[in-house]
């Protein structure tokens, strides 16, 4: 399964404590697992030179066969510390609760990161995120770039482009089709006046992948094949803005082709 955050830590400039509630409606298609729900608290706040980040999320999943739901509660926490004007390191932890059928589980992912950046004009590092489980552990390394273009004032507006590249590393193959993954994300954003349009895309098999910078991860052993989304944030002002976003993704479950549709509400403040 994957997480449902995507994107909420999108940039390292945007120094400001911002608040954000969310909730995400799930669907399957040739799946055992017939729909679910998500909600979920998004916190941040920024003291020069530290910048704390803080989410909570509970997921819930009904089945078609009769299984009994699966629940996961989250909690996620990570540290970003700032030296100068041009660098961001950052250390956290992803902490994943599973219950179902009354078995519990407790699995881990440690982040760590760093990039480099020019404010408005481009950016550079990498992260490493190392997942823990019962019988087996995943290493990941994440390298990336961004780079912005355009004219935030003109007809078109200001872009960013962002390219990542996936390394993983599954230590016991005996819980995934495959013990080594590459796989590749792509977004370009679009910012023109209050509008925000994001499209993202994800290509190459994964299994155990751990993508939106530490907030998501795919849990669940499914493997990955590609997933496209897209995204429209409207800023009312300032400090306040809400986004509506739509997911599909496509896997493969007991070696059948299956797929899963996310849509997703968010309110953003800041202060």
């Amino acid at each position: 399964m994957k997480k449902i955050i995507v994107g909420i830590c999108t940039s390292s400039f945007l120094f400001a404590a911002n608040f954000m509630p969310y909730g995400a409606y799930l669907t399957y298609n040739n799946s055992t697992k017939d729909s679910g729900y998500v909600g979920g608290i998004y916190a941040s706040d920024f003291e020069s030179p530290y910048k704390l980040e803080f989410d909570a999320e509970y997921l819930d999943i009904t089945y078609n066969n009769g299984s009994p739901d699966y629940t996961e509660s989250d909690i996620t926490l990570i540290g970003h510390y700032y030296e100068g004007y041009n660098y961001d390191y950052k250390l956290g932890i992803h902490n994943i609760f599973v219950t179902q059928t009354g078995n519990k589980a407790y699995n881990q992912v440690f982040i760590g990161g760093i990039l480099y950046y020019k404010t408005l004009q481009y950016n550079y590092g990498a992260d490493l995120y190392i997942s823990s489980y019962d019988n087996f552990s995943v290493y990941q390394i994440t390298p990336k770039a961004g780079y912005n273009f355009g004219n935030y004032y003109s007809f078109l507006g200001s872009f960013y482009v962002e390219g990542k590249f996936n390394f993983i590393n599954i230590s016991n193959k005996g819980y995934a089709p495959h013990q080594d993954y590459r796989n590749l994300d792509f977004k370009v954003s679009n910012y023109n006046g209050p509008y925000v349009t994001t499209i993202e895309a994800s290509f190459g098999k994964n299994a155990y992948k751990v993508a939106s910078d530490g907030y998501s991860v795919y849990n669940l052993g499914e493997e990955y094949e590609k997933s496209y989304t897209a995204r429209f944030k409207y800023k009312f002002d300032k400090t306040d803005s809400f986004e509506v976003s739509y997911s599909r993704s496509f896997f493969t479950e007991n070696n059948i082709n299956a797929s899963s549709k996310v849509y997703l509400l968010s309110y953003v403040t800041m202060f």
